[in-house]
């Protein structure tokens, strides 16, 4: 039994399998898990299900047991994802196809499509910390409400240790490219569409995706949204949250809403 924390999440693994050495760093105390995972042939009488090829994933309606066979078609990593996507929708969390800055202590989590620079970004923008370049955990908590948590999905050629902490989500960035830093402002309802386009979702029961779609709005709303065109190969991080901050100052207001939310989960590893 392998026992591990994700975004705040106790995780027991088991069933033999060899742990990609990423996991390491996330490696926990043996706790009473809030998810448990087996890497064994899913039960036939489980409803909740996922095949590809020969893969194979099921999880029990309480969200907390899952199973997963290993095949040609899928990995540990694919079996990871679909049990937190499931773990974390019930408590108002999302896994997010995203990477995730940390500057002056505060997250950024940055969006947008395959080649619009996130990886890049997480290499050379100058954040203090990158939390990851491929997958965040989002979770209640933190001044604005939520916070974004390092995870193990990288992309290829990961330079930067894993970091399982976290951080409070600060801004969200929409990315685009260009030769100098633009930044255009979002309204809450136009961050929330960014959002969406990246909360990875595997369930198509119409319930989990309402509550993947509230969770979106609600997360727009506690904290701003942002286009940002950003020079490849190019530090831009602090000269963007100083324009931010100057933009907010001279509104006189801050440019996120604090939105308490009860029972935050505690920020560890940072």
């Amino acid at each position: 039994m392998i026992h591990l924390q994700l975004g705040g999440l106790r995780l027991a693994l088991e069933g033999g399998k060899a742990l990609p050495p990423a996991l390491d760093a996330f490696h926990a105390p043996p706790s009473a898990p809030d998810l448990h995972l087996s890497f064994t042939a899913p039960p036939l009488d489980i409803t909740d299900r996922f095949q590809r090829g020969d893969f194979a994933f099921a999880m029990r309606a309480d969200r907390r047991r899952a199973w997963a066979s290993l095949g040609a078609e899928g990995g540990v990593f694919t079996a990871l994802e679909l049990a937190l996507q499931r773990a974390l929708l019930p408590m108002g969390g999302l896994l997010i196809h995203a990477a995730a800055g940390v500057i002056e202590g505060e997250g950024w989590l940055l969006l947008g499509p395959s080649g619009a620079g996130k990886s890049t970004s997480a290499r050379v923008a100058g954040f203090e910390r990158v939390l990851t370049d491929e997958m965040v955990i989002l979770t209640p908590g933190g001044p604005s409400g939520y916070q974004l948590w390092g995870t193990p999905f990288w992309s290829p050629g990961r330079a930067r240790p894993c970091d399982p902490g976290c951080a409070p989500l600060r801004q969200i960035v929409w990315l685009g490219k260009s030769p100098d830093l633009v930044i255009t402002p979002l309204r809450p309802d136009e961050g929330a569409v960014y959002l969406l386009r990246c909360v990875t979702l595997y369930e198509e029961a119409l319930p989990a995706r309402r509550r993947a779609f509230e969770i979106a709005c609600e997360v727009a709303e506690a904290a701003p949204s942002a286009r940002l065109a950003v020079p490849k190969e190019r530090a831009w991080a602090k000269a963007a949250y100083l324009s931010l901050q100057h933009r907010s100052s001279t509104r006189g207001t801050s440019s996120a809403s604090p939105k308490p939310t009860p029972s935050p989960s505690p920020c560890t590893g940072t």
